[in-house]
């Protein structure tokens, strides 16, 4: 249905235009204007038509604008001109020259707009935006202006040419990207200059003397200053209707600098997801869409998009300017505490404001609650309860609170997983200080100060008895608490008082409950009794299902009972509920990554890219890397990234293994060599193998004399 109402608007548009060629009498401008409702059909047909002339002259031989400046070849053009290549002769350097088009068809206030163009973007001075050399204007009445050329391709192409297969991207580089067009955009706004056309394809990414990118904002064709008034007539649109603000949709003319700012946001949206906010089939339906419908969530398009810049899209996205971004250097500054792992402005929206923001996308159903609102006062007075200030207040303190220890749970699950003991330490510490009084923060805590050594015996069992008896409280409720307490007092063998914490206590039944009974299952496991994996599973499984949500150090110790019991499939699931449950979270992606590792490469490999662009500097996305890239012989590869590793974190003993036997296949004895002697100390010189390896590698870089007494080291080791 939709298919055949284009078609008949695209017959009835080329029906329209075909007769104001033949019959004439009327400017471009205002036959536009007459048609507004066809205006996104008959824009481009007006368009092409006006800038034939100009092609044609270029076609014909070199055009000269200025005296000075070469049309070389159109690059592309938009609704009031064309822009060329062109030659600088005076330089002898290639620039970009934008013409009017065919000056003799359009209406003054076209040719004001244009020269507006120009003057205000050339009083404009920032790296991020493109800069205007010259201006002028022809004896035939053409206008132009000439600006740098840059060399780059839309921001949308350059981000899509950089996303996996998977549809994996890389984040952090994006939002760096767009800060730097904030920066710009927000530069401009304190000279006095709106953009109002802020789109993907108006922001050219090109490439500093160094490689990296460099984002320059292009076409200030609608750019107004602000303290002028438009030269937009009321009522007319400025903008491309997917990137416009409300208030730009209305055509109102009331718009500002936030207007500026929701442009980008839905450019960010746009480049972060992959998906527009506002679609529609036709220019309308967009606008429409833009005035009544709320932007989808953005986690729900981009299931790894992290939650604070979920937040911040949402923010510059909000339909009344007041509620948005104040300014684009506030947007700027925002994009940059995320980057720095630090709180953002932007929060959530509370309940109450999701509540309101449902009622524009589903008018009906909000119009019938509030006659039942009307008709049962119980139901307001229910309502006015719920939402009170003081309730709201303590709902959003649980919930930061859950957050907060969710966040530690799963830096202390990767710390304990990677082996990093001093980031364990204080990662627990911090769990306590600040959630000292949850049934959760203390048994993990107490978990892993009695945690089972290689010799099976708790390793700091007085701590974990301190920490369990500070939360004495909380034990009548949480038998978890006192079931640990009482392996605690096993431990130190004061076996009465073990006996009385357990009286009373039948099987483990809350999730807590079995979580413990599941670790205990593990600690056996670990000792070397592979016949507890089966309760191990059990135990967690159990916890699982009887959880609201899961907590991620039980979904973590699950994917290692799954891994040690050989279970592919509970492997799967478990790490696809880390990724949907936390996707902002590096441990989260840790387990993913290990998932893939050994069956599928590619995705392992597309996972720790991914891993770095959520933390760049983990170490451990770098290891991983290096190792898939070794397996695969790439070893130029292989060493620079398992260096990198190794530079951010030379605790963890497989990376140092790893990075001395890629240094030895590449014939880089004395690289390898000092890498192994800081394994040999790690190690206390005290394990066979790494003395090993050391020996090998002092023998290649012959060094025999080392080498043998290194070998002495290890005998001495066997005699023991």
């Amino acid at each position: 249905m939709s298919d055949r109402r284009e078609f008949s608007r695209l017959e009835e548009a080329i029906e329209l235009w075909l007769g104001f060629r033949r019959d004439g009498g009327m400017a471009v401008d205002a036959f536009l204007a007459a048609h507004a409702d066809l205006r996104d059909l008959l824009e481009p047909l007006a368009t092409e038509a006006a800038v034939a002339r100009d092609r044609d002259a270029v076609a014909g031989g070199p055009a000269l604008l200025g005296g000075d400046f070469e049309l070389l070849e159109e690059l592309g053009r938009g609704g009031m001109g064309v822009v060329f290549a062109a030659r600088q002769r005076s330089l002898d350097r290639r620039v970009a020259v934008k013409v009017l088009a065919d000056p003799r068809g359009v209406a003054p206030r076209s040719v004001a707009r244009f020269r507006r163009e120009a003057t205000t973007a050339a009083r404009l001075r920032h790296p991020h935006i493109v800069d205007v050399i010259a201006t002028g204007s022809e004896p035939d009445g053409t206008h132009w202006f000439a600006m740098e050329l840059v060399d780059g391709e839309p921001l949308d192409r350059f981000v899509a040419g950089r996303t996996s297969a998977d549809g994996t991207r890389d984040l952090r580089s994006i939002v760096e990207l767009v800060a730097l067009v904030a920066d710009a955009l927000h530069h401009a706004h304190e000279a006095g200059v709106l953009h109002r056309d802020v789109k993907p394809s108006n922001v050219l990414v090109t490439r500093r003397a160094d490689g990296t990118p460099l984002p320059v904002l292009t076409d200030f064709g609608l750019a107004r200053e602000l303290d002028l008034p438009s030269l937009s007539r009321s009522g007319e649109l400025t903008g491309t209707p997917y990137y416009v603000s409300p208030e730009q949709a209305r055509g109102s003319g009331d718009v500002d600098r936030r207007t500026d700012v929701f442009s980008l946001g839905v450019t960010l949206f746009e480049v972060s997801t992959g998906t527009r906010p506002f679609e529609g089939a036709t220019s309308e339906a967009v606008l429409r869409a833009v005035l009544e419908r709320e932007p989808p969530d953005p986690r729900r398009l981009q299931p790894t998009l992290p939650r604070d810049l979920a937040a911040i899209l949402l923010k510059a996205l909000e339909k009344e300017p007041a509620r948005r971004y104040a300014t684009a250097g506030e947007l700027a500054a925002d994009l940059r505490r995320f980057l720095e792992f630090r709180p953002v402005l932007a929060k959530r929206a509370s309940a109450l404001r999701r509540v309101v923001r449902g009622a524009r996308r589903e008018p009906v159903r909000a119009a019938l609650i509030a006659v039942l609102a009307v008709a049962v006062p119980a139901v307001a007075v229910l309502l006015g309860n719920l939402w009170s200030q003081r309730r709201a207040a303590v709902v959003g303190e649980r919930v930061l609170r859950r957050q907060t220890v969710e966040d530690l749970l799963l830096d202390a699950a990767r710390a304990k997983f990677l082996q990093d003991a001093v980031a364990a330490d204080a990662i627990h510490g911090r769990l306590l200080e600040l959630a000292g009084d949850e049934p959760t923060a203390v048994v993990e805590t107490a978990l892993y100060f009695g945690r089972v050594t290689r010799g099976g015996r708790p390793d700091r069992p007085e701590r974990a008895l301190a920490v369990l008896d500070a939360a004495a409280p909380l034990a009548a409720d949480e038998p978890a608490i006192r079931r640990l307490r009482a392996a605690m007092l096993d431990a130190l063998g004061r076996t009465g008082e073990a006996a009385a914490a357990r009286a009373g206590l039948g099987e483990p039944a809350t999730p807590l409950d079995l979580y413990v009974a599941g670790r205990a299952a593990m600690d056996r496991v670990r000792q070397g009794d592979d016949t507890a994996i089966p309760a191990a599973c059990e135990a967690l499984r159990r916890a699982v299902l009887r959880s609201r949500k899961p907590d991620p150090a039980l979904l973590c110790e699950l994917y290692v009972a799954a891994f040690l019991a050989g279970d592919e499939a509970l492997e799967r699931d478990v790490s696809e509920a880390l990724v949907h449950l936390w996707p902002g979270a590096p441990a989260a992606w840790v387990f993913r990554c290990f998932y893939f590792d050994g069956r599928d490469d590619a995705r392992a490999a597309a996972t720790a890219r991914h891993l770095l662009a959520v933390e760049p500097d983990f170490w451990w996305a770098h290891f991983k890397l290096g190792e898939l890239a070794h397996r695969a012989a790439d070893l130029d590869t292989a060493a620079a990234e398992l260096t990198a590793g190794w530079q951010r974190f030379d605790g963890y003993l497989p990376l140092g293994v790893e990075l001395v036997g890629v240094r030895l296949e590449r014939g880089e004895p004395a690289l390898a060599r000092p890498v192994a002697e800081q394994l040999a100390e790690l190690v206390g010189r005290r394990d066979a193998e790494v003395l090993g390896l050391l020996a090998t590698v002092q023998r290649a870089a012959g060094d025999a004399a080392a080498a043998d007494r290194t070998t002495a080291e290890i005998r001495a080791l066997d005699r023991r």
